[in-house]
């Protein structure tokens, strides 16, 4: 049965797509990372503003319940199909297939106001359903093959044609493009020739409720860690382009300065580099200097934020980087890498250190200004809540329904001249 249109100042319902990963998974697991805050964070606000919001992703368990009802407004559409274990890379042969089972899903409504689309995959189910739904599209593209093949690690495989060509045909044929930062804006310009007036900039939020500021010894006892050991922490998918790898290679410079690494996450599903990082891990850990801990619930991940001494976000490409906003909020400085989106998230020298390049030297170093001077780091901590309450889901909502107007008035317009 259909459904009718729900919303309160909105004309309609918005259908968000996430084709490889399912947005309510946990973070750091697998294939889900800071797309899946993202979409369900977003989802989340709109919802606040009484935008129903219907998420459309593959269903990877043959049990799972067609629909699932998150929060009111709130749904979770699995779409079932051959592709529910097909590998992330795979998952562009089965785009008609999605696109024809979303539209056959019984849970879904007669209509939606927007159609948004999440990573280029996405883009490409996006644009097969704009004309049955008779909505527009707005994409966010979350990373670009460009950017990536750019800055990735040495020996690290390039993005594959295909998914070049996927991406071009998406910002091409999106009705608005949604980029996380000027720094992605420029990047989506530059190789992909986006129109500059069907792009948006809509910086991502910090979540300021589950993040917050509190006292380190009563997070180092929740943790479970020496309240005197210096502690730095990685929250991550494990795979060599989040430079964790760089990361190892500093503290084993600073030998008996090094401070102890907790490591959060998990691997990516069919990671080619996993074998470089999993034997040095194991030895790390096998040594006592590192944590290796499983992917965790935010309430959980915040008492390791705020029980570190820094965390670290070595990547080497990053659209924005959740995580350091998320650090930030709960009063730690974060040492990132100077690239994409990090230099949005990271006031550098202000509420934490922004490190040129991947060269171990250069990261042992700012991890010992940030570890080994108390007053450094209680400077830049100081700062650190107010630089991620610069960025709130709130704003993001807010700056993300003017977009879906703007669309929907340009494309009636175009509709009827």
């Amino acid at each position: 049965m259909l459904l009718p249109y729900v919303g309160v100042d909105f004309p309609g319902a918005v259908a968000m797509i996430s084709v490889h990963t399912s947005p309510f998974e946990q973070a750091g697991r697998a294939n889900a990372g800071g797309l899946n805050v993202y979409v369900r964070r977003l989802a989340e606000e709109l919802v606040r503003r009484g935008i129903a919001v219907d998420v459309f992703t593959r269903r990877t368990e043959a049990d799972a319940d067609p629909v699932i009802e998150i929060a009111p407004r709130l749904r979770l559409l699995s779409v079932p199909g051959s592709f529910a274990s097909a590998g992330k890379e795979e998952l562009a042969g089965h785009v008609e297939e999605f696109a024809a089972a979303l539209l056959e899903h019984p849970g879904r409504r007669d209509g939606y106001a927007v159609v948004h689309g999440h990573y280029w995959l996405a883009g490409l189910v996006g644009m097969r359903l704009r004309d049955p739904l008779g909505a527009p599209l707005v994409q966010s593209m979350h990373t670009l093959a460009a950017v990536k093949d750019a800055h990735r690690p040495p020996d690290a495989p390039a993005e594959s044609p295909l998914r070049y060509a996927g991406e071009r045909e998406v910002v091409a044929a999106a009705d608005r493009l949604i980029a996380n930062t000027e720094d992605e804006a420029a990047a989506l310009r530059r190789w992909y020739d986006a129109d500059r007036d069907r792009l948006a900039v809509v910086p991502p939020g910090a979540d300021l409720v589950r993040f917050t500021p509190g006292p380190r010894d009563a997070a180092r006892a929740a943790v479970g860690v020496d309240r005197d050991r210096p502690l730095v922490v990685f929250a991550g998918r494990l795979e060599p382009g989040k430079g964790l790898g760089v990361l190892l290679d500093a503290l084993a410079l600073l030998s008996g300065r090094a401070p102890l690494l907790a490591v959060i996450g998990d691997y990516t599903r069919g990671s080619a580099g996993r074998d470089l990082l999993e034997i040095p891990l194991t030895a790390a850990a096998a040594r006592g200097d590192v944590i290796l801990v499983p992917p965790l619930p935010q309430p959980r991940l915040a008492a390791w934020f705020r029980a570190a001494d820094a965390v670290c976000v070595p990547s080497y490409s990053e659209s924005f980087g959740l995580v350091a906003l998320e650090a930030q909020a709960c009063g730690t400085p974060v040492i990132a890498t100077d690239v994409g989106g990090l230099r949005t998230a990271v006031a550098d020298g202000v509420s934490g250190v922004l490190v040129s390049g991947h060269e171990p030297r250069a990261w042992a170093q700012a991890v010992l200004r940030v570890t080994g001077d108390r007053v450094e780091r209680a400077r830049l901590a100081a700062a650190a809540p107010a630089q991620a309450a610069r960025f709130r889901w709130s704003h993001s909502a807010d700056a993300v329904v003017d977009v879906y107007r703007s669309v929907r008035s340009s494309t009636w317009a175009a509709a009827c001249p």
